[in-house]
């Protein structure tokens, strides 16, 4: 394998690796969102659907993006923006 392949495995692992944790903080905190938003227990699911198809929908909209000009210079900017913001997020609450 050629550097850029490597370089380009990692962050695609990489980035896999942080969808699978923001299921599983989703998944341990799954209680108590739905304590705080007055759900039931029945009705839980729904947070996590919704959850995957927003990820869903980044991944899909994100991909075509860096597709369409230079996926290099697409992949630096937007590539982590999403799950930067969401960690963000998450440290300041």
């Amino acid at each position: 394998m050629t550097g850029r392949q490597v370089t380009a495995l990692v962050v695609l692992l990489a980035s896999q690796f942080m969808m699978a944790a923001d299921f599983s903080v989703l998944n341990v905190a799954l209680p108590e969102v739905g304590v705080s938003l007055g759900f039931a227990t029945g009705s839980l699911q729904w947070i996590t659907t919704t959850f995957a198809l927003c990820a869903a929908g980044c991944t899909l909209v994100f991909g075509r993006v860096g597709d369409a000009p230079s996926p290099r210079r697409t992949s630096r900017t937007c590539g982590s923006s999403p799950e930067t913001t969401a960690t963000i997020a998450g440290w300041r609450n």
